[in-house]
């Protein structure tokens, strides 16, 4: 009987360091982060890739800015530069 290998991917989330089954694709975890009201969705401004889910603390109000754009560290240059 031949066995079938599993591969597991990180989630597609960038600080997150859940395994998943297949590429691009985000854990369960944090779906039920991205359902929630409360959360704010830091993304890459360059590729579009999920960087960060920041649950809102209670003081800070539900008028918040929810979508925030920074850069992942594979597009910023600074992380670039401290490869060579």
């Amino acid at each position: 009987m031949k066995r079938k290998k599993f591969y597991f991917y990180k989630c597609s989330v960038g600080d997150c360091l859940n395994k998943v089954y297949s590429p691009g694709a985000i854990c369960p975890a944090c779906i039920d982060k991205l359902i929630k009201l409360d959360v704010r969705i830091v993304f890459c401004d360059k590729c579009g890739n999920i960087i960060n889910l920041q649950i809102l603390s209670p003081d800070e109000s539900s008028e918040e800015i929810k979508l925030m754009s920074s850069l992942c560290s594979r597009c910023d240059p600074l992380e670039l530069d401290r490869l060579f």
